[in-house]
C-alpha cells in the first residue's frame, strides 16, 4: 500500500487530495478498513467506517481527500499517515504522505499621523506605524525610508 504521490503542495483554500494504491499479495481475498491519521484540525473526506474487499493479486484505488483548516502555517509540511487494518482490528500495512501547504504573504502597514516634521535643533522625530500579517506564515520585516528633505 502506497500513497500515488508521495508529496503534494497545496493551499488552505483548496481539497487536499491523493490517491492509495493497495496491492493485495496475500494469497487469498482480504477485507480491510482504512485509517487516516491526520493533523490537528484537518477533515477527511473519506468514509471511516468502509470496509474494503480486495481479491488475491488485484489492485484497489482509493481516493483520499482532506481540508486543511483556514488556520494552517504556510510553508510547512503536514504529514497523514493511512493505515489498513483487518476486521479483526490487526494493522496490515501503514504509508505517509506529505502535504505541504503553500505560504501565503499578505501585509498592511499604515502611519498613525501621515507627516513627521524635524524641529530645526533636531535631529530625531517620533512617529508610529500599524503593521498587520495576515499572511499564513511568520516572516521577517524590513522598513525603508526615504527623507524628502526640503
Amino acid at each position: 500500500m502506497q500513497f500515488v504521490k508521495d508529496a503534494t503542495v497545496g493551499s488552505v483554500n483548496e481539497v487536499a487530495s491523493n490517491v492509495l494504491r493497495i496491492v493485495n499479495t496475500s494469497g487469498r481475498r482480504t477485507l480491510f478498513s482504512l485509517e487516516l491519521a491526520t493533523p490537528a484540525g484537518w477533515n477527511s473526506l473519506t468514509a471511516a467506517d468502509k470496509i474494503y474487499n480486495i481479491a488475491n493479486n488485484d489492485t484497489l484505488y482509493v481516493p483520499v481527500r482532506m481540508i486543511p483548516p483556514k488556520g494552517a502555517q504556510g510553508n510547512v509540511n503536514y504529514f497523514i499517515n493511512a493505515t489498513a487494518f483487518m476486521t479483526t482490528g490487526v494493522p496490515l500495512a501503514s504509508t505517509p504522505w506529505s502535504m505541504q501547504i503553500s505560504k501565503v504573504s499578505n501585509w498592511f502597514a499604515s502611519m498613525v499621523d501621515t507627516e513627521v516634521f524635524f524641529p530645526t535643533d533636531k535631529k530625531e522625530a517620533s512617529f508610529r506605524v500599524n503593521v498587520r500579517n495576515e499572511g499564513n506564515s511568520a516572516e521577517n520585516v524590513v522598513f525603508y525610508f526615504n527623507t524628502d528633505v526640503q
